[in-house]
């Protein structure tokens, strides 16, 4: 059956002023139904609370061997050319343009001595690949390029090979939905001290001025959220500061010929020779929690 949907006609002015006008019992029913409603509003969410709802639950990565690529798992001897809008599985040795060239997805690719790490190998590809921890951490750039190393993946849900580091998922990631980071890595959290190892992480809310101890997940890499403090956090690496968050870095990213990102610190013991702990106040931009600072020059 077909509906026709018109536009209504304008009232006449007879029937227009049949309208009767709204009582006062009326309005305080409808004041009351208001005020009622408002009661029941559910409060708006902050803290925690307000980042967690960010990242809703996502379920596990497909497990085992061979690379998941789209619906389906690459079969041995094939990889994964990761692009939207539909990935497909290739010889692995084939030649050709790839953004995400997928050799493995997880530590169960590579073995019992290697790892799947990923790296960048030009300026808008990369591929992951079965590596040892030595070529895990350098970069497969060219040279010129952005020098970042390589990182052990992990699949969304499963472990990573490093007994130093566990699997989280990662939100942004369209490789493995998850990736490694330091199982040691502990904040300090404002009044709160030194974050147990439960709710290891840090969330500054710098608009409240407060902060609270938070579980790892998918929300690394967000304002406010601070992984680590100093570089004892991040075996291997550093701790890098970007922009209102902190995470365990490669020590590269803060090395002078880069200098992506600067080196946390709680003291001066923290930073490299020749360099001060430069601790942040609370009259300073939104950089760092209060009791952190940056490595720099004297």
């Amino acid at each position: 059956m077909s509906v026709v949907v018109g536009f209504a006609s304008a009232p006449e002015a007879s029937s227009a002023a049949l309208v009767p006008p709204a009582t006062a019992t009326g309005n305080a029913t409808a004041t009351a139904s208001e005020t009622a409603s408002a009661s029941t509003a559910q409060p708006a969410l902050c803290g925690f609370a307000a980042l967690e709802a960010k990242f809703p639950p996502e379920e596990a990565w497909p497990h085992g061997p061979g690379v998941f690529c789209g619906d389906k798992t690459c079969a041995a001897k094939e990889a994964c050319c990761n692009e939207a809008p539909t990935p497909r599985c290739v010889p692995a040795d084939a030649p050709g343009e790839c953004s995400y060239l997928l050799h493995c997805d997880e530590p169960s690719d590579c073995g019992t001595s290697l790892y799947c790490c990923l790296g960048r190998i030009d300026n808008y590809a990369f591929k992951s690949e079965c590596a040892t921890k030595a070529r895990c951490d350098q970069f497969w750039d060219r040279p010129g390029g952005y020098g970042l190393p390589a990182e052990e993946i992990c699949a969304r849900g499963g472990s990573c090979k490093s007994a130093a580091r566990t699997c989280i998922p990662d939100a942004k990631s369209v490789v493995s939905g998850g990736q490694c980071v330091s199982k040691s890595a502990r904040a300090s959290c404002g009044r709160a001290g030194e974050c147990p190892a439960e709710r290891p992480w840090c969330l500054w809310d710098e608009a409240r001025t407060q902060s609270e101890c938070i579980a790892r997940g998918p929300w690394l890499g967000e304002e406010g959220v601070f992984e680590c403090d100093s570089r004892a956090d991040c075996p291997g690496g550093t701790c890098c500061s970007y922009s209102g968050y902190t995470r365990c870095c490669a020590s590269a990213n803060v090395s002078e010929g880069l200098a992506y990102a600067q080196q946390v610190c709680k003291k001066p013991s923290d930073c490299n020779p020749g360099e001060v702990c430069h601790l942040y106040t609370k009259d300073q931009p939104n950089l760092l929690a209060p009791g952190l600072g940056t490595c720099g020059v004297p």
